[in-house]
C-alpha cells in the first residue's frame, strides 16, 4: 500500500511473483465491493493492519504497487467504517512504480493479505469490469451505430446501448455497450458469490469476458 502497513495477523509471509492479470485479455478493469456486518469482517483488526487511526466516517483511499516489475497491474483500494463496513478493491491495468516506502500489501498478494480479515469467507459482492476491443474485432449483435431525429435535433447518431439481463449470467445483471469509431466499450455491473479463499482474478476476468458474447460477437475473416 501508499502508506505504512504491517503485516495481517498471522505474520504469514508471501512470496512475490509476476502476475500477468490482463495478459490476452481485453479487460481494463475489475472491481468489487463488499458491506460487511459486524460477524463478518474484523474491521477493528483491519483498520490497525492499515495503521488507520483517523477519525470520521469518511472513505480511505489507497493504492497498491506491484512489487514486480513483470506484473501488469495495480491496486486501488478504499474502505469505509461505517455501520457496514465498505470494502472495495479495483484491479486497473498498468503497473505503477511502488513508492520508496512502500510496503506490503503489495498488489499481487493483497487477496492472501487481505483474506485473514474476513470472518466470513464466502460473501456477495457488486461487482464491474471493462472491457475495450479494437473496432472491428468484434461487432455489435445489434443495429449499432444508428442515426435518428430526438426532437429538433436532426441525424444524431445513436451508438450505445444498455441491456439488463433478467437470467444474470455469471451474476451480471447490467451490460452498457458503447461503438465508438476506433473502440468498442463493455461496461458489465452486477453481484457475484466471492469466496476470498479461492479468489483469482484472472479466472474471474475469463467468467466475465464470456459474458461480453451476450452483446458482441467476433467479426468472421
Amino acid at each position: 500500500m501508499s502508506r505504512d502497513t504491517v503485516v495481517a495477523p498471522s505474520g504469514r509471509k508471501t512470496t512475490t511473483k509476476a502476475d500477468q492479470l490482463f495478459a490476452g485479455s481485453s479487460c481494463r478493469f475489475l472491481s468489487y465491493r463488499w458491506k460487511f456486518k459486524k460477524d463478518e469482517f474484523d474491521a477493528a483488526v483491519f483498520l490497525k493492519a492499515a495503521r488507520d487511526s483517523a477519525k470520521g466516517k469518511y472513505e480511505r483511499i489507497v493504492t497498491c504497487a506491484p512489487k514486480s516489475k513483470g506484473s501488469d497491474y495495480h491496486l486501488h483500494v478504499s474502505w469505509k467504517p461505517t455501520k457496514l463496513f465498505s470494502l472495495s478493491v479495483k484491479f486497473a491495468k498498468g503497473a505503477t512504480e511502488p513508492e520508496v516506502d512502500e510496503r506490503e500489501p503489495f498488489a499481487e498478494e493483497f487477496t492472501t493479505w487481505v483474506e485473514e480479515f474476513f470472518i466470513r469467507k464466502v460473501s456477495e459482492a457488486e461487482v464491474h469490469a471493462e472491457f475495450i476491443y479494437r473496432a472491428g474485432s468484434r461487432q455489435s449483435r445489434f443495429l449499432l451505430p444508428f442515426r435518428a431525429s430526438i426532437g429538433p435535433y436532426k441525424d444524431v447518431e445513436i451508438d450505445g446501448m444498455s441491456f439488463n439481463l433478467p437470467a444474470e449470467p455469471e451474476g451480471i445483471g447490467k451490460i452498457w455497450l458503447t461503438m465508438r469509431p476506433r473502440s468498442i466499450w463493455v461496461h458489465l455491473a452486477g453481484e457475484r458469490t466471492v469466496d476470498i479463499r479461492k479468489f483469482n482474478p484472472k479466472s474471474e476476468i475469463a467468467a466475465l469476458s464470456a459474458v461480453v458474447s451476450t452483446v458482441l460477437e467476433e467479426t468472421r475473416p
